[in-house]
């Protein structure tokens, strides 16, 4: 059976060939994450003479792009002037008796459109070379 597809379609998957999978899938070429398939995977790779294994794949992967998309859309990276607020020796000295984790809160609650891990936080004092020890 010859494939409906271009015969560099065997080759390694390009753009369009990864959208024509996923419109086989799910009957768009604009899919959301709750739409439901239309042609099971096995069915797609018959019609164009992929492997099952190499669709299935193409599916993963598109779901994994669409949620670190919509991730990356709404995070935002903490700035200058975030950096600069928490490094402030004012700062520091008036949170110096908050562990890392409730520095963290305090940091949301100044800036509610970001979250902060302690972790992250942590990385920050580092990179600028700040010692801290929560003072008890």
């Amino acid at each position: 059976m010859k494939s409906p597809l271009p015969s560099s379609f065997s080759g390694p998957l390009h753009h369009e060939h990864r959208q024509a999978i996923v419109e086989l899938r799910y009957g768009t070429q604009e899919p959301t994450l709750k739409s439901q398939p239309l042609l099971c995977t096995s069915t797609i790779a018959k019609m164009l003479g992929l492997s099952r294994r190499g669709v299935c794949k193409v599916i993963r992967q598109w779901h994994s792009g669409k949620r670190d998309s919509n991730l990356n859309s709404t995070r935002l990276k903490l700035t200058a002037s975030h950096a600069a607020f928490l490094t402030d020796p004012v700062v520091l000295k008036n949170w110096a008796h908050y562990s890392l984790k409730e520095r963290a809160v305090l940091f949301h609650r100044t800036y509610p459109e970001l979250k902060l891990s302690a972790e992250s936080l942590r990385k920050l004092y580092l990179k600028h070379g700040i010692r801290y020890k929560v003072v008890r």
